[in-house]
């Protein structure tokens, strides 16, 4: 759910973020129900948003450990589009939800076999969802006026999945030209137990973390960290982090 950086800080992924969007939201839907709508407690297990968010953040916490599961992420959003647009066919619960189900998807790689013919899948089920929303909130048939309109919304929503997509290829782009040089630390001479240590302070920690996790003598650590400013050509640990925040380190 969340990546380490090499600097000590926490890169949080977007499931991660997803997963407290659909906890906070839990919450304070929870909290909305029972101090201001002032609902008895058994209303709660039948209420279609919590069912909705609780089933949400168990199916991306379950996602985010087990990897065959990635695209139950995915298909989940683009299940609860359809409610979602429910009472208004430009909701945009329902385009974010169809967007962001698209566009996970895509990152775990689930639209890379037969791609055309997932997209066509997508978009017929776009189309027909708002066929239906729309029909039943304009208490119309299937009329010319109901396609026009649905085919309207749905050109809406491509186009703004098309323009999130483009904006992270954008994104992608820009982090590729800034991309840093790679360090390899056996390739300046480094031991393996040499550039263990220099990922774990890179990780932040501290000389006595790194003995103790280590089962050796804080001294040990010391000696063991001089040969390795020896090496990489640094005088202290400070400027070791600035040599580290230029690079990316690799074995």
């Amino acid at each position: 759910m969340k990546e380490r950086r090499q600097n000590g800080h926490t890169r949080y992924t977007p499931e991660a973020f997803l997963l407290w969007v659909f906890l906070i939201s839990l919450i304070l839907k929870i909290i909305h129900s029972v101090a201001i709508a002032r609902l008895p407690l058994y209303r709660l297990a039948i209420d279609p948003s919590i069912l909705a968010l609780s089933l949400g953040s168990v199916v991306f916490l379950a996602a985010a450990h087990w990897k065959r599961l990635s695209a139950a992420k995915g298909i989940f959003l683009l299940a609860v589009f359809p409610p979602a647009m429910c009472g208004d066919p430009c909701s945009g619960y329902g385009l974010g939800f169809f967007a962001c189900g698209v566009a996970m998807l895509y990152s775990g790689g689930h639209l890379k076999r037969y791609r055309v013919a997932k997209l066509i899948a997508l978009s017929l089920f776009l189309f027909c969802t708002e066929v239906w929303i729309i029909s039943a909130n304009l208490s119309k048939t299937l009329s010319l006026t109901v396609l026009a309109l649905a085919l309207l919304h749905s050109i809406f929503t491509a186009s703004f999945t098309l323009f999130l997509f483009l904006v992270h290829l954008n994104q992608t782009d820009l982090l590729h030209r800034d991309k840093k040089p790679s360090l390899s630390l056996s390739g300046r001479g480094l031991s393996v137990a040499e550039a263990y240590y220099v990922k774990a302070m890179a990780d932040g920690e501290t000389a006595k973390e790194i003995a103790n996790k280590s089962f050796v003598s804080e001294s040990t650590v010391r000696n063991t960290l001089s040969r390795v400013y020896r090496k990489l050509e640094v005088s202290d640990k400070a400027s070791l982090m600035i040599l580290l925040s230029k690079y990316d380190v690799v074995d």
